[in-house]
């Protein structure tokens, strides 16, 4: 204990839970933030159009990003499917580029993904897109590779009409 400081005070200070302690730090930092401009100088920048849009579309992107990952998640406790939507996305992991037919083969057993109502469907194929563009840009590729007219479809094409989405 500091000589001028109040005993009464430092025992409240130890006693104090951990939670409102944090508050009470987050209050102190956010006033000192508050800073009352005295000139030009101490203004903050006011950001310029582009850097605004820009900043808008991050925040955007982080809410997106928030509802797909529960998206995710929801679907690992599904009271119907999350064993069968464990199994495809350790599947959908294991990929690589030399297991792609291997991988067809197996959606086209899985009954209970083809026969899933359509969000169900949508996101499973949603979270194996995430992963073949993560696989391709690991490879040094470009995200997508769309087949062109006259190519056989590409293993994304070729799930997605297996599973009757439209995307």
């Amino acid at each position: 204990m500091k000589p001028e400081q109040n005993p009464f005070e430092a025992l409240a200070a130890e006693q104090m839970v951990e939670a409102t302690k944090r508050r009470l730090e987050a209050s102190r930092k956010r006033a000192e933030k508050r800073l009352v401009v005295q000139s030009d100088d101490d203004a903050p920048m006011k950001p310029g159009v582009m850097e605004q849009k820009l900043i808008n579309q991050s925040k955007q992107m982080g809410g997106y990003k928030v509802i797909k990952r529960a998206e995710f998640t929801a679907m690992k406790h599904h009271p119907l499917y999350f064993s069968q939507w464990n199994e495809y996305t350790a599947r959908v992991l294991d990929l690589s580029p030399d297991n792609t037919n291997e991988f067809v083969g197996y959606i086209a057993k899985q009954r209970w993904l083809l026969e899933a109502e359509i969000s169900i469907r949508r996101l499973a194929l949603e979270f194996l897109d995430n992963r073949l563009i993560r696989m391709r840009l690991e490879q040094g590729l470009p995200p997508i590779d769309d087949s062109l007219p006259g190519e056989p479809d590409n293993l994304f094409i070729t799930v997605r009409t297996l599973l009757r989405v439209l995307t």
